[in-house]
């Protein structure tokens, strides 16, 4: 009598089940390793990333039905042929897995292996001959567009007088921003200048504009563009504009940010424009502070959700300082680099709005004190080359615009992420005891890792980690020590089952929420922890479950007996394992101490001086960080592999320097003034990549 074969497990539910996995399972390859094959009408095999991947009841096109295998990498999980499941069990499998099949059944097996890896074979092919012909296309439509441009800009301009507005009425304040390569040989999908070795492009973003400037612009500069015409914010640029929305500031006010995604050297960045409410009500000053402040926190806090994985730059008219030298939104910029400050400190004023020396501010002002209201705010990692002011002694506006040069970071690591590494924030290994107690009870993942909070995941490969720790340090040295608390469990539900965690508040609140989000942009491959809707949700799981019931009785039962665990995040670790041993710490990367944007900025020029040079705080700036006094000496730790001489004739050359002096009976230090800053310098000629606290 025959018996009917074991049902196979459908493909929509190996489609749930991966969904579930990659987002709470920490030892599963991530969304972009996972790829589903199927029958395409026009080109035979194909496949689509799991991650792309939409089922027909959320508006894809793809029914399950036509879905013939699903892999991770180059293991088959699934194959509807074989009737194979890797992940139940289901089917087939135990019998294929045991070589027991009967004869007939084995060789249609063979078949239908053999068929599945032509299919996949085909499917590479076709999907990197499509690829090319995508490229080929964009190629041609930028070269179209620069073809365009130049015929644009060699003919009669069309900004004549009547496109200026009524009677030469003032051009509004402008806050161009110039992006540059670190690297020359980049290229732009739109105009631009080279020198041969950087090419620059500009981004503006314009306040209180009309139609009829923007068009002027765009007719003799062939901007892309992005206008918000309610509150007459604009973003232009040369760079492709990919993307753009407005952020409400706040419930009782129509003040709004326009936001806008440009692709800039094959990579996205986002630039937000904003003009936040004065403090002028009529003819007279009333302090608008904490109207500001909030207005802030709402930018930051939508940048945060829905651009959490790009570099953000945050640029306009904060109307701060306020008369009594209040900066409350500004403070709220926290994880950015003040361009201006981080180049000039306090050597170079930068008021944008100045009544003495503007003949349109003086007209219009009610107070005449002189302030640098438009900000251009950055992210850590990139530098400020240069950064002036924009229509002094011209009657264009009552304010004066800003203008930056900014390079981007040295390198970011692109590598595909692998699972066998991570980014972590460990509590005090004294702290580990308790913590483990719990998991040993009832985390399948216990004897793989240690206690840790996934800070990236997967990460970089172990033989990348020296790189990765020198290209984590920009972000790392603007970040300073934070208090974590453990204290408040939750339940994480999913349909196989459910997972205990604790999750840790920080303080200053968010402080490790912005971490993440810098270092996401450093390695920008790196995104399984924050590519889901909710973003980054850091927690320290303390076990696994069948059943979401059962996660809530154990919940029930330990934080009965749990006193919280506060510590002081000082560090991150850098962890790695080989086969099937327990992950361990490789590199330990200190956090700084959260320097001002100046003495950032100052340590990337020094580091710029020579190839592989690296800056680092010491003294009174390593201890203090942003509250070192103005006054006291930026102590500096500089590591390089060339000869102390030719570095100091480097650095005697920088731009600012006003002296330098070398002591005799220390060789290998510097002391110079570089834009009014008594700069210490302690060089030390070594090959190491670590940081220098764990020499």
């Amino acid at each position: 009598m025959a018996t009917a074969k074991a049902k196979l497990r459908t493909s929509e539910d190996v489609y749930k089940r991966l969904k579930q996995a990659v987002q709470w399972d920490e030892d599963w390859a991530g969304e972009d390793d996972l790829w589903l094959g199927y029958d395409d009408g026009v080109f035979g095999p194909m496949e689509q990333r799991l991650s792309a991947f939409s089922p027909i009841a959320a508006g894809g096109d793809l029914p399950f039905t036509r879905i013939w295998y699903v892999r991770r990498g180059d293991e088959v999980l699934w194959d509807r042929r074989r009737r194979l499941d890797a992940l139940w069990g289901s089917g087939d499998t135990p019998a294929i897995r045991a070589r027991t099949l009967r004869a007939g059944d084995a060789e249609r097996d063979r078949l239908a292996a053999a068929q599945t890896a032509a299919d996949i074979e085909q499917a590479r092919q076709t999907l990197a001959r499509l690829e090319e012909e995508r490229q080929a296309k964009l190629d041609e439509k930028r070269r179209r567009k620069m073809r365009q441009q130049r015929q644009r800009a060699s003919g009669p301009s069309a900004a004549g007088p009547d496109a200026l507005g009524d009677g030469g009425s003032p051009v509004p304040a402008a806050v161009p921003v110039e992006v540059v390569p670190r690297a020359g040989g980049a290229r732009g999908a739109g105009g631009g200048r080279s020198d041969g070795r950087r090419l620059t492009l500009a981004t503006w973003n314009c306040l209180e504009i009309t139609p009829a400037v923007i068009d002027a612009l765009d007719a003799s500069m062939g901007f892309s563009r992005t206008h918000d015409h309610g509150g007459e914010l604009a973003i232009l640029s040369r760079h492709a504009i990919t993307n753009a929305f407005t952020v409400s500031l706040g419930e009782n006010t129509s003040k709004r940010a326009l936001v806008a995604e440009i692709q800039v050297f094959g990579k996205a960045i986002v630039v937000a424009n904003v003009h936040l409410t004065s403090d002028r009500r009529g003819e007279r000053m009333v302090d608008n502070s904490a109207k500001r402040r909030a207005q802030a926190q709402l930018l930051r806090a939508s940048l945060a959700k829905h651009v959490a994985q790009v570099d953000v730059f945050v640029c306009g008219d904060f109307n701060e300082p306020s008369i009594d030298g209040v900066e409350a939104a500004v403070s709220e910029m926290g994880g950015l680099v003040d361009a201006w400050a981080a180049l000039h400190g306090d050597s170079l004023r930068g008021d944008t709005f100045d009544p003495q020396r503007n003949r349109l501010a003086s007209q219009l002002a009610v107070n005449t004190l002189p302030r640098r209201i438009d900000r251009i705010f950055a992210p850590a990692g990139w530098a400020t080359e240069a950064a002036a002011l924009l229509g002094e002694g011209m009657d264009a506006s009552d304010h004066f615009g800003v203008v930056a040069t900014l390079l981007a970071p040295e390198k970011e690591c692109r590598s595909a992420p692998v699972h066998t590494s991570a980014l972590t924030l460990l509590p005090p290994q004294a702290e580990w005891q308790r913590i483990d107690a719990i998991r040993q009870r009832f985390d399948s993942s216990f004897f793989r890792w240690m206690p840790h909070i996934n800070v990236l995941y997967g990460f970089v490969p172990e033989e990348q980690f020296a790189e990765a720790a020198v290209a984590a340090e920009a972000v790392l040295r603007v970040h300073g020590h934070f208090e974590v608390r453990l204290q408040a469990f939750e339940v994480l539900e999913h349909p196989r089952g459910a997972s205990l965690v604790l999750r840790p508040e920080s303080r200053p609140e968010g402080a490790l929420e912005a971490l993440q989000a810098a270092l996401q942009a450093v390695f920008p491959a790196c995104v399984e922890q924050s590519r889901h809707e909710e973003g980054y949700r850091p927690h320290l799981t303390l076990g696994s479950f069948e059943t979401a019931e059962a996660a809530r009785q154990a919940k029930a039962e330990l934080e009965a007996a749990w006193s919280p665990l506060v510590f002081v995040a000082a560090e991150l670790a850098l962890l790695a394992r080989e086969g099937g041993e327990r992950f361990s710490p490789r590199v330990r990367a200190p956090l700084g101490v959260g320097l001002s944007g100046a003495d950032a900025a100052m340590l990337g020029a020094l580091e710029r001086c020579g190839v592989g040079l690296r800056a680092f705080a010491v003294g009174s700036a390593a201890l203090l960080g942003a509250l070192r006094p103005a006054d006291s000496d930026l102590d500096v730790l500089l590591v390089g592999s060339e000869d102390h001489e030719v570095v100091f004739g480097r650095l005697c050359g920088l731009p600012g320097v006003a002296w330098s002096r070398r002591l005799e009976d220390h060789p290998t230090m510097l002391t110079m003034s570089v834009q009014g800053v008594r700069v210490d310098v302690q060089y030390v000629r070594s090959a190491c990549r670590l940081h220098p606290l764990h020499w």
